[in-house]
């Protein structure tokens, strides 16, 4: 078993829980042999993940996870959702 934790510090708490909540639904129907979990503690989105499934299933979806968290940043930093 494969198991990862991601910390991620943002300028504020509130931008923390904004990209949480737009990466979250992607996390809803995750394949089998996959576990994510994700919380917020002030102004750190915490990301933990469990897999059961080879070690490149694990780097593509910490790869994904870490994608849609740029792409999430950089929209709510340019429309002023910071």
């Amino acid at each position: 078993m494969i198991s990862a934790t991601i910390t991620a510090t943002f300028r504020k708490p509130k931008l923390a829980r904004s990209i949480k909540s737009a990466v979250s639904p992607d996390n809803q129907a995750v394949p089998q042999g996959l576990d994510i979990k994700m919380h917020v503690r002030s102004s750190q989105l915490i990301i933990h993940l469990l897999c059961e499934r080879p070690l490149d299933s694990a780097i593509s979806t910490l790869e994904d996870i870490l994608s849609c968290i740029s792409a999430a940043q950089e929209t709510l930093e340019r429309i002023g959702g910071d």
